[in-house]
């Protein structure tokens, strides 16, 4: 029996480390809104985690209503870990003192992204979708299921200046 036990903490041991096998970590809590630019964006309120959904439609240019699957060409879907993620967000001076934005990992986002409003092409307005079956994979292999998550940017195509 004693032999039995060894072997199957082995096995268990070796299939935890075999490259493919993931492990799932918790979503961190995205419940801060950041407006401006051509994206939807979510942080926690730490700014230690956040979720960044940017459309890679050039200024000017329509951004295609409706549902996209991401990862996508259209899109970069990024779920980033650092420090002060969003600091001096929209804001185009940096004052001395103020904190900078790290980045120490970056996470690529799939799920379904569905645009729901938007303003005109070039204008300043509310922007809304939602984010379903949304998974955040590691370069490693690692993911946290992020969920349904509902998105807002009322400053959507509006810049700091």
């Amino acid at each position: 029996m004693k032999h039995a036990i060894v072997g199957i903490a082995l096995i268990v041991s070796v299939a935890a480390c075999t490259p493919g096998s993931t492990e799932t970590t918790d979503p961190p809590q995205l419940t801060d809104e950041y407006g401006c630019g051509h994206g939807l964006y979510l942080g926690a309120p730490d700014q230690t985690a956040g979720l960044f959904l940017t459309s890679q439609s050039g200024f000017g240019e329509s951004v295609p209503a409706g549902t996209h699957q991401l990862p996508s060409e259209a899109w970069v879907s990024e779920l980033q870990f650092g420090a002060d993620l969003f600091a001096n967000w929209c804001d185009d001076v940096l004052e001395p003192g103020e904190p900078e934005s790290v980045t120490d990992e970056v996470w690529r986002v799939s799920g379904a992204l569905e645009i729901t409003t938007l303003p005109a092409a070039g204008e300043c307005g509310p922007a809304a979708g939602s984010l379903t079956g949304a998974v955040a994979r590691s370069e490693s292999g690692d993911e946290i299921n992020l969920g349904d998550i509902d998105l807002q940017n009322d400053s959507w195509g509006c810049f700091a200046g």
